[in-house]
């Protein structure tokens, strides 16, 4: 009896390896008709498979808006980790994880933000990010973080072209989720820092700083605040809110 149960498990593990193993290599354009069609993620161009491959494009809606990107590119190793590429080189994003125990560790070097279609949203930017991000996570938890990722100059293509100063990204633990910290100065006519949580049932976002008249972005402000239309705008910017 003993020798019948270890041959049927000697068995169930040869045939769990054999259909991982042909699962993780089986061609992805093979496995794209399964994808449930409700999903808000749409994928087109797959190539490649699940352990190096590629896909041309993803779009992802959000509130109506879409959102697309790509080409997006990976290869998993072992130990267990994933190298990413976004974007075309030699300006693409490169994404690595690898995960150690309850823990992964992430690196994210900046890349131009032509991988990203915004075309479809009111507001579009263009900006090449230089630098690298390191941050390790246990879950969502954020644990450590360091570096930044810098663009000289972020520049606003629409509605309105314009220039909008020198920008700096970074992450900050708090203890739960990391929290994304964007700042951007533009001399002594704007100074603003922008912090932005996610969870899974939204965010919040916060901009404080100040905006002088002499700069771009003032038009803006007069169009989202019409209160101050003829009157002195206020040069302090203290803004908060949720989705």
């Amino acid at each position: 009896m003993k020798r019948v149960v270890i041959r049927l498990l000697a068995g169930l593990t040869v045939g769990l390896v054999f259909f991982f193993t042909l699962l993780l290599n089986w061609p992805l354009a093979g496995l794209a008709s399964v994808l449930p069609s409700a999903s808000p993620f749409k994928l087109e161009r797959f190539s490649g498979t699940l352990t190096k491959g590629g896909v041309g494009r993803v779009v992802m809606t959000a509130s109506g808006w879409p959102i697309a990107l790509g080409p997006f590119e990976w290869q998993l190793t072992w130990p267990p980790a994933i190298n990413t590429q976004l974007g075309q080189a030699p300006t693409a994003w490169q994404i690595n994880g690898e995960w150690r125990g309850l823990k992964t560790r992430w690196r994210i070097r900046g890349g131009d933000l032509s991988a990203l279609d915004l075309t479809q949203l009111p507001v579009a930017l263009s900006a090449h990010w230089e630098g690298e991000l390191l941050v390790t996570l246990q879950g969502r938890q954020c644990l450590s973080s360091s570096g930044a990722l810098t663009a000289a100059p972020l520049q606003l293509l629409s509605p309105t072209p314009m220039t909008l100063g020198n920008a700096r990204l970074s992450l900050v633990c708090t203890g739960s989720a990391p929290e994304l910290l964007l700042t951007l100065e533009d001399g002594e006519a704007l100074s603003l820092e922008m912090t932005a949580t996610l969870n899974a049932s939204g965010g919040s976002a916060r901009a404080r700083g100040f905006v002088k008249e002499q700069h771009p972005l003032t038009e803006w402000r007069v169009l989202l605040s019409p209160v101050n239309q003829g009157n002195p705008l206020e040069e302090q910017v203290d803004q908060y809110v949720t989705w």
